[in-house]
Parts: structure tokens; C-alpha cells; sequence
């Protein structure tokens, strides 16, 4: 049952190849994944623009922020 709540909010970019997806809470933008093969194609912000349209994310910039701080850190180990 948990897992039909979980899937309620994912939103996956998907033109034939699932590319990478969105998980909203509300308006907030609480998970974001692309792919690493299509990362720099503009999936990520096509996600980001998604959720700001059709849910009104409000609350996402800062732990973006921290997640691509994290990735920086870890791809330099």
C-alpha cells in the first residue's frame, strides 16, 4: 500500500527511453534523478520546469543546492 502512496507522486521523463523522474510532496520537489548518460541534456531542467508549472515547486532550490554540492565532493574522491 505504502508503495501505490510512493508512486502517486513520481513523475518520470519519458519520450521512449525513461530518462530520469520527479518525486513531488505537495510543492515541494523532494527527489530528483536523471540518469547519468543523459545528465547535460537538459532533462533536469525540463524535471525542475515541470514540477514549477504544473505543482508550483516553491521549496527545492536549497537541497538541490546541497545535492549538487554533495555529487561535486563525491566525483572529486
Amino acid at each position: 500500500m505504502k508503495q501505490e502512496k510512493v508512486m502517486e507522486n513520481i513523475y518520470v521523463f519519458d519520450d521512449g527511453v525513461i530518462r530520469g523522474f520527479i518525486e513531488m510532496n505537495g510543492t515541494q520537489l523532494s527527489k530528483i534523478y536523471v540518469d547519468s548518460f543523459f545528465q547535460s541534456q537538459g532533462v533536469g531542467d525540463a524535471l525542475i520546469r515541470y514540477a514549477t508549472e504544473e505543482f508550483g515547486a516553491d521549496n527545492f532550490w536549497k537541497r538541490i543546492k546541497e545535492q549538487f554540492r554533495f555529487i561535486k565532493i563525491m566525483d572529486f574522491k
